[in-house]
């Protein structure tokens, strides 16, 4: 259907004894008609004065079989072709459907069917959207292939086609924005390690959960610094959104322990210590001191 026929109709005059023949031609017309459901379209008759006429961009626009082209000419006896059949045009399908967020399923929402591109000229046959209609799987991701199935036909010329009820598309799967926001007043004592920091966070995560920790900017010295993402992940399926949020690093208590050291009667107060800090590893502190003895300067 919707092709033309191959070979082309060639209608030609025979003599009594079946040979080739232009006797009784000259001047004559050679008219094609059609038996069976359906009419012959294209050109529908030719001068057969040669003795030959030659048919071309001949086509049947009905499917079926049992059809049979007669071939008549005044005067002359007419002739049938075979049977043959006008088999249904193949049509393939694609759709259009909408992007979604990821919702941990792969249902999509199909929301227009194209054939047009396999219809023969002038043919009005459309399509609905199909009773199912999934991405490929479930997952975030573009160009996601969509396949819609059951899907139907409609229109006069429809049984002139053959059709799987499939068709497929692409659309996107976009991840779920998370949002996180780091927990309020976090914070730690100079040189000591960063705890693990706290959040909370919305929406509640489809399934899954949270890797990795929460960062932050900056160096360990006092101050405060903003929280960075790090290497937090819920997974491809979600993106995550870092509410700011700033934490803070605080003074270190210096504890100085200073240990006196014994000395020979001199006549005056003034003593020698060992001193001891808790200062953290690699910090260079000077501490300037005055140190006596309290009593008096007597052994």
């Amino acid at each position: 259907y919707g092709s033309l026929l191959s070979p082309q109709p060639v209608v030609k005059t025979q003599d009594q004894f079946g040979n080739d023949s232009t006797n009784g031609s000259s001047g004559k017309t050679a008219t094609l008609t059609l038996t069976g459901a359906g009419t012959l379209l294209g050109t529908f008759a030719l001068d057969i004065s040669s003795g030959t006429a030659t048919f071309a961009d001949l086509a049947v626009n009905e499917v079926g079989a049992g059809k049979i082209l007669i071939a008549t000419a005044d005067g002359l006896t007419p002739a049938d072709s075979s049977s043959f059949e006008v088999t249904q045009k193949p049509l393939t399908a694609t759709v259009t459907a909408n992007d979604k967020t990821y919702d941990g399923n792969s249902t999509a929402v199909v929301t227009a069917t194209d054939i047009s591109l396999g219809l023969v000229y002038g043919d009005v046959v459309t399509a609905d959207t199909g009773t199912s209609t999934t991405f490929s799987d479930e997952n975030a991701g573009t160009g996601k292939t969509v396949t819609a199935t059951g899907i139907t036909l409609s229109g006069a010329k429809a049984t002139n086609y053959s059709f799987d009820g499939t068709g497929t598309g692409t659309a996107d799967i976009n991840q779920l924005v998370i949002t996180v926001t780091p927990t309020v007043g976090q914070t730690k004592v100079y040189g000591s390690t960063d705890p693990v920091f706290t959040y909370d966070f919305t929406p509640a995560l489809i399934d899954g959960g949270f890797t990795g920790a929460l960062s932050r900017a900056g160096n360990d010295n006092v101050g405060i610094y903003a929280y960075t993402i790090g290497g937090l992940t819920a997974g491809s399926n979600y993106s995550l959104t870092l509410v700011s949020g700033t934490f803070e690093i605080t003074q270190k208590d210096l504890t100085v322990t200073a240990t006196g050291i014994d000395k020979e009667y001199d006549a005056n107060t003034t003593a020698t210590v060992n001193l001891l800090d808790n200062r953290v590893d690699g910090d260079n502190l000077t501490l300037g001191y005055t140190a006596v003895f309290s009593d008096n300067k007597n052994v």
